[in-house]
């Protein structure tokens, strides 16, 4: 008896972003002409459990929607907040401090093109252009793994737009889970501007 764990079919979905090498496209379709011959699959999610059974032509009655989970001493630990107003200091791995103003929004993503990293900085900007003399601000803070090339893009960007970086847009790269776990607990809200996710 064979199972397996689908997480997405992703590259599947948008193969002229994730399959655009031959060597990759064909990889992938003989990984999806495999899945047939497994026994059962589990999927993190209703969507991706519909997206496998789809494109790998399978009947919806193998695959399980499991979802995810959450590690509950890790995340839901009681911690206190900052107090409204105050600012927050953090530091990421590779030991840059920032100091977050409150209220923030906090982005937590990565930096492909279905993530919308770019669309999240332009709906920013229009937020901001709205609330030109709010007594309490709002800044955006993006924290993930970017490269060097996509920081700097982001950046321009926010300048562009009259957003300034640092200051209104803090792209803190990666940070630790117990950094972004304190990130959570103090944003005022949290935005997901992603195009398509599998969970």
């Amino acid at each position: 008896h064979i199972s397996a764990i689908v997480y997405d079919v992703i590259p599947w979905l948008f193969p002229k972003q994730y399959l655009s090498d031959p060597y990759l496209a064909r990889r992938y379709a003989y990984q999806l002409s495999l899945l047939p011959s497994v026994n059962h699959l589990f999927a993190i999610s209703n969507c991706a459990r519909e997206d496998v059974a789809r494109v790998a032509n399978l009947p919806l009655s193998i695959v399980t929607n499991i979802y995810g989970g959450i590690d509950e001493s890790r995340w839901a630990a009681p911690q206190a907040a900052a107090a409204s107003g105050a600012s927050l200091e953090i530091s990421n791995e590779q030991g840059e401090r920032f100091v977050l103003r409150q209220p923030y929004w906090l982005y937590v993503g990565g930096g492909d093109f279905r993530k919308n990293v770019q669309g999240l900085v332009r709906a920013f900007a229009r937020v901001l252009a709205e609330l030109p003399h709010a007594p309490e601000r709002p800044a955006l803070v993006i924290a993930c793994n970017l490269q060097a090339e996509q920081r700097k893009e982001i950046a321009a960007l926010a300048a562009s737009l009259h957003i300034e970086p640092g200051v209104d847009i803090i792209i803190t790269g990666f940070v630790s889970d117990a950094v972004l776990a304190t990130c959570y607990r103090n944003a005022f809200a949290t935005v997901f501007p992603s195009l398509y996710e599998g969970l």
